[in-house]
């Protein structure tokens, strides 16, 4: 009851909220609860990156006395060299790291001079240190021609280099066992005057490594400690990336250690974590270590067989540094945090090997502002650091120390180990029967520990160094396990957040499944969730994230094909999970095919649950038939799509490097043709829903328009979804590409001129999936009809709400062609674009070409202050990138010659191409992956199979869009939907002339939606 404005009482109907309400504020709960999480996230992953947590794993050779130094002992005398070892003995170091040449000993062919490393090395090990040695060096005689004053060139003859590595093992065996192949292979002239060659170099490595582990079995390897630097130019390369290359040419296996070089500039910090590639600095170790991670190498330790920081001796009047640097003070404090951060971070880390110990240089060389000591042999104060670092209580980190550790080389007389251990967790694991004293800072316990089993002395400890006293017994036996526990803080404020916005999830979802909001709130939905996976800065977080997105895609399935569609354009965002990294196209896949799997499975399970064989007979058979009608093929589309997972199996494996062969097949052949199927299976089930078996049989002059109505209004529940997905999708990458450009810069400066590329590697991979948004949206535009039979069964979605659905295909297509125009990419403004152009004004009535002259004309205008640039008067002139490319060709087309039956086989262009067909020596991309033609590109990855099924293919697509355009009425949304089809292919096809066009993931799924499209619709057309 209620009263009205006289004061009379009436009933009242009380009406529930509108739903929209309801929606608005859960979905603004839901984005005010995650709207922190990325700067958390980022907060998070910055101070964890690189920093193991928990119970940490073994490495080996980790768990050794970590202080080393680079010495040059054999130019010293007998009283120098005692002095020398006395110093080096007194500070508590463990290692010393010399440099074996090879030039220097074997000065003659056949003639060896051993005796200067023979004394030193005796007088090394007798004093109690283990020696790290660095075997480079070439003798003149194996020099190449113009390097004859270079030592440090590469040997002309590597057999000869590994026999002498192998002579020096065995002569050497029960002295030394560690040994470093080379040193900086990545800057010249450490690789001669000429490109540096990360593939050669593992050559070298796996060559001269194995003959010294055949002279001597107790040998370990390292890996040559590369140069930090940030070039990237053909005769300086990153150490990050030329690790990077040197495991994608089978690095893995070759070395037993991982060595690295790092230095700190003047203001470096040593606990900096912007770990980028354009910087310096003891956290570069980082990024190399999650190169080793990425190619399942984390099992490797690391060594640091170069480090350190410059500091200026006091009255220095020699040469300035080009390292920058600090008071020597300074210089001291320094050591310090580097070993504090390595015991507290990096467990995975085993030898800091300090720059120089005695340098034998002139006294104005800036080399002496890394030495331990004067000239006059003073200590330096950064010697007293390592001492007071190095003797006294061993200081450890997290980590596990063996029964053979170093940490247990000195007991005292009653045979206790003192210990100051600096870890929140600290345990004990005895490989057999173990009677333990211990005392954690004081705290006095008695334990026995059974074999394998671990023992916790304590946990949730401060962040601090802890006194622990051991005595076993029996001694010998027992493990050491210090841990670090996560930071609570940051994952308590994620739970909560995260604990909000999942109740408004789960309210948000019970409202998104209502039908008249599902295509409004689920695209939203599903962005959010899509950007919570990538910030996720756990595994457990990320796969609750892809638990929730695949739950949406089992009971939505065409929402998962749409998701992948939109972010196609962010193919390059990977994410890692565990020891796998995946692309965000990848994973929307896999997830769509493992709901549609899961469905037919529930499918099987009711059947099974029969309570009789005939009826369970009965219910297989109907499974089968109905599973059968949605996947046989019945286009010639479908058969080409069969055929190429055939093709391209035979040729990757055929090929000579088989992982990244797989790797690719599994990229750009396989998960593309599972969208092309999962797409034919809904567009199938959809025109089951559409279409009764009574419509299905109807014989009379209904059945035209039935059939019409009907397809077109499954293009509007299937087709359109995905594209407005993939056109939003392209907006956004394009706004975060100028945004990147604008702020960063994160662009490529080509030729004069500021280029696009969002997340891509280069902006020609960007223009290549953009033409294709370009052709969809401009295609729509023109084609679209209002007086389309489609409004009495279904309504076109709008692309743009509050706009008309021409206007809004109209803008969007504006939008992403100012994108393309900003890539600068020639081959889609000169090529794309117009055969792009010139197949919508064969397809247009006459009325609407003038549109498409007026696009073209704005378009030539807003190229013309460019025309003066380097990036296009090379076009004339024949120099820049245009000349690099025809060069590129040739090479190719000799490839093709000598592989022209099977190619060369899938991403497998690179190694052969650098190693046999580089049109010079000093061709400066030599690291190409493809040779930037569609023809040639096809036939060098799948062979002239390959190309063949390239023919056919585009022969039954150009077909069926010819015949499709006769047949469907220009009022039809399925005949423009078939046009915008046709015209991304002849994009494809214009820009696939000057690069690569088809073999990569994102390029493969559009021309496989643009496939689906004219299959499903080709195929309703036969069997109306």
């Amino acid at each position: 009851m209620g009263a009205d404005d006289r004061g009379r009482w009436r009933p009242v109907r009380y009406t529930e909220p509108p739903r929209w309400r309801h929606i608005v504020l859960t979905f603004l709960v839901l984005v005010i609860a995650l709207a922190p999480v990325p700067t958390v996230v980022e907060d998070l992953q910055r101070r964890t990156r690189g920093v193991v947590f928990g119970v940490p794993p073994r490495w080996p050779h980790t768990d050794v006395v970590p202080y080393a130094v680079n010495a040059d002992l054999v130019p010293l005398n007998e009283t120098e060299l005692a002095r020398a070892l006395d110093l080096l003995v007194q500070a508590g170091f463990g290692w010393v790291r010399l440099r074996f040449p090879w030039f220097a000993i074997e000065t003659a062919p056949g003639q060896f001079t051993w005796e200067p490393w023979d004394r030193v090395v005796q007088e090394v090990t007798a004093r109690g240190l283990q020696i790290i040695a660095l075997v480079d060096g070439t003798p003149p005689w194996y020099r190449p021609p113009g390097e004859e004053d270079n030592p440090v060139v590469p040997p002309t003859d590597l057999s000869a280099f590994a026999r002498f590595a192998a002579r020096l093992a065995a002569r050497y065996a029960t002295a030394i066992d560690y040994y470093q192949v080379w040193d900086q292979p990545n800057v010249t002239p450490f690789w001669g005057n000429r490109q540096v060659d990360p593939a050669a170099y593992v050559d070298m490595l796996r060559e001269v490594g194995g003959a010294i582990r055949e002279a001597d079995e107790t040998a370990y390897i390292l890996s040559a400690g590369l140069a930090p630097t940030t070039l990237q130019e053909p005769y300086h390369m990153s150490d990050v990336a030329y690790l990077r290359a040197m495991y994608q040419a089978g690095a893995r296996g070759t070395f037993d250690i991982l060595g690295a070089k790092a230095y700190d500039l003047e203001g470096d910090d040593p606990w900096q974590r912007e770990y980028r590639e354009d910087r310096l600095g003891i956290a570069r170790l980082v990024l190399l270590r999650e190169v080793m991670e990425r190619f399942d190498d984390g099992d490797t330790p690391v060594w640091v067989v170069g480090w350190g920081r410059h500091a200026t001796p006091p009255g220095w009047t020699g040469r300035p540094s080009i390292w920058g640097t600090v008071s020597e003070a300074e210089q001291a404090r320094y050591v310090y945090e580097v070993f504090r951060r390595k015991r507290l971070e990096w467990p995975w880390l085993g030898v800091l090997t300090w720059d120089q110990f005695y340098p034998q240089v002139p006294l104005d060389d800036p080399l002496w502002g890394f030495a331990l000591l004067r000239p006059d042999w003073q200590p330096r104060p950064v010697y007293f650091a390592f001492r007071d670092l190095a003797t006294g209580p061993p200081l450890i980190g997290i980590g596990r120390y063996g029964p053979t550790s170093w940490i247990w080389q000195n007991p005292d007389p009653e045979l206790r180990h003192a210990l100051l251990v600096e870890g929140t967790y600290i345990a004990l694991v005895a490989g057999e029967l173990v009677a333990v004293e211990a005392s954690l800072d004081g705290q006095e316990r008695s334990a026995l520990l059974d074999p394998g089993r671990e023992h916790v002395l304590g946990n949730q400890l401060a962040l601090q160094p802890h006194t622990l006293v051991l005595r076993f017994d029996p001694p010998g036996v027992t493990t050491l396990v210090v841990g670090r526990n996560r930071p609570l803080g940051p994952y308590m404020a994620l739970g909560v957040l995260a604990l909000v916005a999942l109740v408004a999830l789960a309210r948000l979802t019970s409202l998104a499944f209502w039908p008249p909001t599902e295509p409004i709130v689920l695209p939203g939905l599903i962005a959010v969730l899509t950007a919570f996976y990538i910030v996720a800065p756990t595994l457990p977080l990320s796969l609750f994230t892809l638990a929730l997105i695949a739950a949406i895609f089992w009971f939505r399935p065409r929402w998962a094909l749409v998701a992948v569609m939109g972010v196609l354009p962010f193919v390059a965002v990977t994410k890692v999970l565990g020891r796998w990294q995946f692309s965000l196209v990848e994973t929307y896949i896999l997830l769509a095919a493992i709901g549609w799997a899961g469905r037919w499975g529930v499918q099987a399970i009711v059947a099974a649950s029969a309570s009789s064989r005939a009826l369970l007979t009965h219910r297989l058979r109907r499974a089968l038939e109905e599973m059968w009608s949605l996947l046989r093929p019945r286009e010639p589309l479908d058969v080409a799509a069969l055929a190429l997972l055939g093709v391209a199996a035979v040729a990757a494996a055929s090929a000579r490097y088989q992982e990244v062969a797989w790797r690719e097949y599994r990229w750009v052949v396989l998960e593309p043709v599972m969208f092309y199927w999962m797409m034919r299976v809904l567009w199938r089930e959809e025109v089951q829903r559409q279409m009764t078996r009574a419509r299905a049989r109807l014989r009379t002059w209904l059945q035209r328009y039935t059939f019409t109505t009907h397809m077109d209004a499954d293009v509007v529940q299937v087709a359109v979804p995905m594209i407005h997905g993939l056109l939003w999708g392209m907006v956004g990458a394009v706004t975060l590409g100028a945004a990147l450009l604008v702020w960063q810069p994160m662009g490529a400066y080509a030729e004069g001129v500021w280029r696009l590329r969002g997340v891509y590697g280069s902006p020609n991979n960007m223009a290549l999936v953009l033409g294709r948004g370009v052709a969809y949206a401009l295609a729509l535009a023109l084609f679209l009809r209002s007086t389309s039979s489609i409004s009495r069964l279904a309504t076109w979605p709008k692309p743009i709400p509050g706009m008309s659905v021409r206007r809004g295909y109209a803008l969007l297509g504006g939008v992403l062609l100012l994108g393309l125009v900003a890539t600068f990419s020639r081959g889609a403004l000169l090529l794309g674009v117009p055969v792009l152009v010139m197949i919508l004004a064969w397809q247009a009535p006459r009325s609407e070409r003038r549109y498409l002259l007026l696009l073209l004309a704005a378009l030539l205008v807003i190229q013309v202050p460019f025309w003066m640039t380097d990036r296009f008067r090379s076009l004339v002139t024949g120099a820049g990138t245009l000349a690099l490319r025809v060069d590129l060709w040739r090479a190719s087309v000799r490839m093709v010659r000598d592989h022209w039956w099977w190619g060369v086989g899938p991403d497998n262009f690179l190694y052969y191409f650098r190693e046999a067909y580089l049109p010079a020596p000093d061709y400066p991309e030599p690291n190409l992956s493809h040779p930037h033609n569609l023809i040639l590109h096809f036939w060098l990855a799948l062979g002239l199979p390959g190309l063949l099924w390239l023919i056919a293919t585009l022969a039954a697509f150009i077909w069926t869009a010819r015949r499709l355009t006769r047949f469907l009425p220009p009022e039809s949304t399925s005949r423009a939907l078939v046009i915008a089809a046709l015209a991304a292919l002849g994009y494809s096809l214009a820009h696939g002339l000057v690069d690569q066009s088809f073999l990569l993931p994102d390029l493969m799924v559009l021309f496989w939606f643009g496939a689906a499209i004219l299959a499903s619709i080709h195929e309703r057309v036969r069997t109306r």
